[in-house]
Parts: C-alpha cells; sequence; structure tokens
C-alpha cells in the first residue's frame, strides 16, 4: 500500500528528517548527560564559557551561560571569607536559584586561594570549624584613618557595638566590618543621596563599563547601598566597599586610574561621585550557632581558615543541594614564560624537575591537596584535570599563551574532553532497563543508542509513514536506534536490558519525537499536529490521541507529529497503528499508481538521481535495490 502521497512525502522528509539529523550529528551517543544541568563554582577560569560550551556539546549538558558568568563563576575572586562575591557569596547565589532552576551537577574551584596557601594561619587545619558567609553588618558611622584605627576601635568598643545590633541581624556567618582607609590604591566614593522616585534600574559604569542596578520606591537609601556593594560587578579586580555613611568606595586592587560615572536612568536616585583612595575592611567574624550567644565575644573571631571555608561550603551545599552531584574540579595550572631560556634544557625543551620544583608549582600542590582533603571528608568526588588531560609541560605553548594562567581555546576544549571522559565513567550505562506496562505498548527516548538485536521479546519501532485515508500511522521496526530518537515499543508485560551502544548507521524516517527531558507539549506545534500515546475512557488500549496545550510529556517518553495538512477534515479523535516488521521489497514491487516509481530518497531523507544498491524510501516504503 502507498501510505504517502507524492507531496505529503517531500513535507515529512522536509519536516522531520531536520529533526533526525540534528540528533545524529550533535547530539550522536555525547548525551549520556541530556536533560541534566551543571553549574560552575569558579574564578576567571569558568568566568569565559568556553569550556562549559564545549562540555556541553560532549555531553548534553545544560549549562546557563548568562546566570553563571559574572554570578556564580567570577574572575578576580577567591574563597576568602569576606568577599561577598568570592567562592561563599557565589554559592548563595546558586542555591537561591534552587526553586527555579534544576541543579543536578555542581562543579568548584578556585585557584587564587593560592594568595593564602602559604600563610599557616589563615590556611589553617583540616580540624577547623565550618564556617559558612551570612550578611556584611557594618559597625562604624565612617570609614577610620587606617587597619590600626580600625583594629583600636573595634578592640575599644566590641562589647556596646555587639549589643548594639538589632537581635534580627544576629545570625551565624554574619560579620562585624569597620571600614579603613588605603592611601596607597586610588579609587571613588558614590555617595546615595536620595531613594528612586520610580521603579526601573541606574547604571554605573566603570572605564566605560556599565554596570545595571535595580531598584524601586521602596528602597531605602541603606537599600541602595547594599545593591550597590553587593552587585557582581563583571570587571575582575574591582570591589565595591560599604563605607558605612550612606556611600560606596569602588576601587581596583592595586592603583589603578579608571573613570567611575553614574547614569540614574530615570529613576531619581541621586549619588554623587568623588575622588577617594580605597577603602578596604577590618573584618570580625561570628563562629557562633544562633542568637543566644551572639555577645560572647569567645564567639568572634578575626581570621577564617581556608579549611573552614572549604568545609562551610561544601556543608552548605550538601544541605541545601541535597540531590546535586558535587564535585571538585583540579584544573591544569601553568603560568610559563616561553621566552625564559633558564626553564630549558640545552635542546630547547622545557626542564621539567626546573618547573616541578618552582615556587608556584609547590604552592599550587599546595593547594590541591588542602582542597582534595576537604573534599573526601564531604565525599565530594574529584576530577582531577590537572593529571589526566593531555595538556603538559612540553606541548604548553600549544594550550597556553606565555605568561598566562588562562588557558587559550585549545587548552579549554582540551579541559571539555578530559572532563567529558571523567563524567562518562561516572555516568555512561552500558545498558538499560526498559518496563513494558501490561498493554505491551509504549512510547520510549533514550539517552543511549540501543541495541535491540539480542534482546528477545521487545521491539522497537520508528514511525514511518501515515495514511490520511485510513488514519494509520505505519511502525516499522528498527533493530537499532540513536540516542534521542522517539520509539515506539512493543513487547509482553515485563523488563528488559537493551544493551548500549556508541551509535549506529541506521537511521529511518521518525515521526516520533523523543523527550529525553519533561517537556510541554501543545496540541499543534508550526504545522504539525501532535499525538500522544495513551488510553482513553472506554479504549481496551492505549492509542494515539491529540494532546490538550500545556501538557506535560515526562522525561524518556516520544509523541507522534503528523502534519496537519495531512489530516482530513474529518479527522477521527484517534490515530490507529499499523506494524511493518522492517522487511524490504523488491522495487518492482512499489510501483505508483500510473505504474511510475516516484521520488527516491536514502534514509537520511536526501532525494538520490541515481541510486545504487542499498535501502531506500520509494513511494513511501522501505524497499530495497539489488
Amino acid at each position: 500500500m502507498n501510505f504517502f502521497k507524492k507531496c505529503t512525502v517531500f513535507f515529512l522528509l522536509l519536516g522531520l528528517s531536520t529533526n533526525v539529523k540534528s540528533y545524529s550529528q550533535v547530539v550522536a551517543d555525547s548525551c549520556f548527560l541530556k536533560g541534566k544541568t551543571f553549574w560552575s563554582i569558579f574564578d576567571s577560569l569558568g568566568a569565559g564559557n568556553i569550556w562549559q560550551t564545549e562540555l556541553c556539546k560532549l555531553t548534553g549538558l545544560n549549562f546557563y551561560s548568562g546566570l553563571n558568568k559574572h554570578n556564580i563563576s567570577h574572575g578576580g575572586t577567591s574563597s576568602s571569607p569576606e568577599f561577598i562575591i568570592g567562592s561563599l557569596g557565589r554559592a548563595k547565589k546558586l542555591v537561591a536559584l534552587k526553586d527555579s532552576l534544576p541543579i543536578d551537577i555542581v562543579m568548584f574551584e578556585n585557584v587564587n586561594d593560592l594568595n593564602v596557601i602559604n600563610n599557616k594561619k589563615k590556611v589553617g587545619t583540616i580540624n577547623d570549624e565550618p564556617w559558612m558567609q551570612g550578611e556584611k553588618i557594618v559597625a562604624i558611622s565612617a570609614p577610620m584613618e587606617d587597619l590600626a584605627s580600625a583594629k583600636d576601635y573595634c578592640n575599644k568598643d566590641f562589647s556596646s557595638i555587639l549589643e548594639s545590633v538589632p537581635v534580627e541581624n544576629r545570625a551565624t556567618g554574619n560579620m562585624l566590618t569597620f571600614p579603613y582607609r588605603n592611601n596607597k590604591i586610588n579609587g571613588y566614593d558614590l555617595k546615595v543621596v536620595s531613594g528612586a522616585l520610580a521603579d526601573g534600574e541606574f547604571y554605573i559604569s566603570i572605564a566605560g563599563t556599565k554596570q545595571s542596578i535595580k531598584v524601586t520606591k521602596a528602597m531605602s537609601v541603606a537599600d541602595i547601598v547594599k545593591a550597590i556593594t553587593n552587585h557582581s560587578y563583571t570587571l575582575s579586580g574591582w570591589t565595591a566597599t560599604n563605607n558605612g555613611d550612606n556611600s560606596v568606595n569602588i576601587a581596583y586592587y592595586t592603583n589603578k586610574t579608571a573613570e567611575v560615572t553614574f547614569d540614574a536612568n530615570s529613576t531619581g536616585v541621586e549619588i554623587v561621585i568623588a575622588e577617594a583612595v580605597k577603602t578596604n575592611e577590618y573584618i570580625m567574624f561570628y563562629k557562633g550557632e544562633g542568637k543566644e550567644v551572639w555577645c560572647d565575644s569567645s564567639e568572634w573571631t578575626d581570621n577564617i581558615t581556608l579549611y573552614s571555608c572549604y568545609k562551610g561550603l561544601f556543608e552548605y551545599l550538601r544541605y541545601n543541594l541535597p540531590d546535586a552531584d558535587l564535585y571538585l574540579v583540579l584544573p591544569t595550572y601553568y603560568n610559563v614564560d616561553f621566552n625564559d631560556a633558564a626553564l630549558k634544557n640545552d635542546d630547547g625543551t622545557y626542564n621539567e624537575e626546573l618547573h616541578y620544583n618552582s615556587s608556584l608549582q609547590v604552592s599550587w600542590r599546595k593547594l590541591m591537596d588542602v582542597q582534595c582533603a576537604v573534599a573526601e571528608l564531604y565525599d565530594v568526588s574529584v576530577l582531577d584535570v590537572c593529571n589526566n588531560s593531555n595538556i603538559n609541560l612540553q606541548n604548553i605553548e600549544t594550550y597556553y599563551k606565555s605568561k598566562d594562567v588562562h588557558p587559550k581555546n585549545s587548552g579549554y576544549i582540551e579541559w571539555a574532553k578530559t572532563l567529558c571522559g571523567m563524567l562518562k565513567e561516572i555516568y555512561y550505562k552500558r545498558e538499560v532497563t526498559i518496563g513494558v506496562n501490561q498493554y505491551g505498548n509504549a512510547t520510549y527516548c533514550s539517552p543511549y543508542a540501543l541495541d535491540f538485536t539480542q534482546v528477545e521479546g521487545l521491539k522497537a519501532y520508528a514511525a514511518t509513514g501515515y495514511n490520511s485515508n485510513s488514519q494509520v500511522v505505519t511502525l516499522t521496526r528498527v533493530q537499532t536506534a540513536e540516542a534521542g530518537v522517539g520509539l515506539f515499543l512493543k513487547g509482553e508485560p515485563g523488563e528488559y536490558v537493551v544493551p548500549v551502544i556508541e551509535s549506529t548507521d541506521e537511521h529511518s524516517l521518525n515521526m516520533l519525537v523523543g523527550t529525553l527531558e519533561p517537556t510541554i507539549v501543545n496540541s499543534t506545534a508550526g504545522a504539525m499536529s501532535n499525538y500522544k500515546f495513551t488510553i482513553a475512557e472506554g479504549d481496551a488500549a492505549p492509542m494515539f490521541y491529540p494532546f490538550e496545550d500545556g501538557t506535560t510529556l515526562s522525561a524518556g517518553k516520544a509523541y507522534l507529529q503528523i502534519p496537519t495538512a495531512w489530516l482530513p477534515s474529518t479527522a477521527q479523535k484517534s490515530v490507529s497503528i499499523h506494524f511493518d516488521e522492517g522487511e524490504t521489497t523488491d522495487i518492482d514491487e512499489v510501483k505508483g499508481e500510473s505504474g511510475e516509481v516516484k521520488t527516491i530518497y536514502d534514509l537520511q531523507g536526501r532525494v538520490v538521481e541515481n541510486p545504487t544498491s542499498g535501502i531506500y524510501i520509494i513511494n513511501g516504503k522501505k524497499v530495497i535495490i539489488k
């Protein structure tokens, strides 16, 4: 029977073969993590989104680059306890997204912690108590002259300062800050004079880079100051510090001159800018539990160690994201001067021993040891790119620039390949178990390419044709299936173990669309009508019925798409099924109504002018040309 008219074959191939190509070319077997999201709590090594994008291509992961860049990953920051845009603060921003977005995989890295790794007091020990960052409370009304003055004020009046803090602000992890001036570094003070007259956003520009800060009429001047202070500025190395007098100091971490300007943008916010020196902070950290011991000075310290921060970070993520998989990433780390002859042997190769014993590499190994010790304590898996990638000292110039800790694109791509291999060992399955319900029929979609050849009692089908007169869809048996495609399964009720394969060369025209993640499906999509395999009241078994708009189809299922133009005006509600077991016929048996063979297509939907021996789609049927 001819299931396709000449024109409808063309539309099917035009409308559906693109979907098949998309999966075979892009997804292939690389969607073993399809539907899962990942997030990187990184410094500048994760803010560029190069390796993240490549990793998504290789694994099928989803990555929200816009949310992650300068928000969850931020260059120029460390895991120091006071940095609102540091590792701890950015972990809080990630957790804040958990009710609106899926968080499946979280990766952590921060090489900027090398800044403290050789300071034993700041590093601490594995026995230090975990500490997680709370809110900052400015304890004075204007910056002190210098660090000594700030410390002296804190020590002299600490008890009364603690008593003055409102009870509602006495929370674990909170900090009391004592701003003071650093006369060696330039900066700007932004004094907030009045609040907003209209909801909107105003702009602060630093060296021409504009930052948008949202405000509402309900915000007080103090609220606006806090919003400016806590904003994640997209320029690495810049800080915003609350001076305590309704002003914010914005400065670079070294003595750098760059103009800072303000644009109210019709919000009515009034800010006065004046050149000033940088504001630093002397900080007391509350390590007590709850409000009860807030006024006990023994529960306060001016030193939170790196071990405490790492432990607090992982404990916080474990508690707030219990279903997420946490990973510590150890990246490759180099900073090699390619023109330094002292680093090379006589034959031009780099001196491995000299590099290994350099102060930078010794510090890097110390940092990795600290990070790994805490990761082991919290059962956080380690993705060791440093020791498992193809990047090494002798090929360093392929992957890095001279005197730069940031890899070139080739280096980031190598990171992605290495991470993909590690994640594949963790997540990639060698077989999947498929359950068939009491009706013996079901739709299915797998994130892996599958081989049904040796699976007894279970058959897989693609939807290869539709007869608009009888309103019957033809399901043609397939032996293998690419990852991500929609399938129809038939078998006795029970569970079946199906082998996973790398990929398959078998492709069929397919009107079934797979869902690798929960998907909202409407009754129509463009020129297509969508059908769900379900059982209706009074039916003895499931059939394909039109979707109701806004229906969510769960992951691992498939739905039927039929071009709306094919549907007769008096179409019945359900679509029936005809099973084609996949046998091919000789070309002489598939003449059209006029006796002519119509347009010939290969199994990828491409028109074939001069077919050689093989399997093709002719007049809507799968045929063999010998």
